[in-house]
């Protein structure tokens, strides 16, 4: 009986080599050579050749501007200036750091950021929020933003300057306000638990365009936060030189276009009306109707707020009433 063969793989560690014998059943099986030990510590493993290695980088906290910075919302209504002077309203869809969309006249826009004027680039840039704020309170930016290493705390928008010396006009809230703002516009976010109630009283310490500086008291030592100037009542409004310096401010910004008294109508700027907040519409709806009934000798004026262009109802007013925006 011929014997069966068999075949047998032995590696040697130390030549780095193989070898292949083939042999009959009942061999004795090949020794197997253990790698001599050393005592030397094990060699660090080098990563393969292709291998990417991760390194997690902790990024810095927000600075204290950073925080109370506030983007505009998807959706938002807003005005796009540009550094040629033209100036697109639409509202905002998004932006990265080359472009910004928006969607205007029912179609979609891109604009390059370099394209567009500083004052917008303040509302929804980050950057250029912080920057601005920073020269605007007159302290060092943030580390990276201007090469300084102290960011100014955003409670220096509500301290006192030697020009806010009293007395402070009061002022009484037209109606619920949910929430302050860290300094005036938009592009501050709100401040955290404060909200204001119709008919409270606050004293108005400093305006800047159309956002005022309010205090709770005559002797406060602070302001409480900024508010739009039209979310107040002026015990002064049945003056009609105040009343007439308020419509002329609205008639230069653009906002007002024209006022006719004989028919009780204002015909405003579409898109700064869409633009404004709820509580700053009612606000000069009221002022425009104000003056409507100053200017007729003191009978109560009910007011229509139409669109310049095409003349469609917005809002009414009337004393007994009050505002009420037409739902389109």
């Amino acid at each position: 009986m011929k014997p069966r063969t068999s075949t047998i793989l032995i590696v040697l560690p130390a030549a780095g080599m193989l070898a292949i014998l083939t042999g009959c059943d009942g061999l004795p099986p090949p020794p197997v050579r253990e790698p001599p030990k050393s005592d030397a510590a094990p060699a660090p493993e080098t990563p393969a050749s292709g291998s990417v290695e991760t390194q997690i980088v902790e990024a810095p906290p927000p600075s204290p501007l950073e925080q109370v910075f506030a983007p505009p919302r998807p959706g938002e209504y807003m005005e796009i200036q540009t550094t040629g002077g033209t100036s697109y309203w639409g509202y905002y869809r998004e932006q990265d750091d080359v472009n910004v969309r928006i969607v205007a006249s029912n179609r979609f826009m891109t604009i390059p950021v370099q394209d567009i004027a500083t004052a917008t680039l303040e509302r929804i840039d980050k950057r250029t929020f912080v920057e601005a704020v920073s020269k605007r309170i007159d302290t060092p930016s943030p580390e990276g933003e201007a090469g300084h290493a102290n960011p100014p705390a955003p409670e220096k928008l509500l301290e006192l300057r030697r020009e806010d010396s009293g007395p402070w006009a009061m002022r009484i809230m037209r109606a619920d306000l949910e929430a302050l703002r860290w300094g005036p516009g938009l592009a501050f976010g709100n401040m955290p638990e404060r909200r204001l109630y119709k008919g409270d009283r606050v004293y108005e310490i400093r305006t800047e365009g159309e956002w005022i500086l309010i205090a709770a008291s005559p002797e406060a030592a602070r302001g409480m936060g900024w508010i739009s100037r039209y979310a107040v009542i002026r015990p002064d409004e049945t003056d009609l030189a105040v009343i007439l310096n308020e419509v002329a401010r609205l008639m230069r910004s653009g906002y007002v276009e024209s006022i006719s008294v004989s028919s009780r109508e204002a015909k405003v700027h579409p898109d700064a009306w869409l633009a404004d907040v709820p509580v700053a519409r009612e606000g000069k709806t009221r002022m425009l109707s104000l003056y409507c009934t100053l200017k007729s000798g003191g009978r109560a004026a009910n007011l229509r707020i139409r669109r310049a262009d095409n003349g469609e109802r917005l809002a009414d007013y009337s004393r007994s009433r009050g505002f009420r925006e037409v739902v389109p």
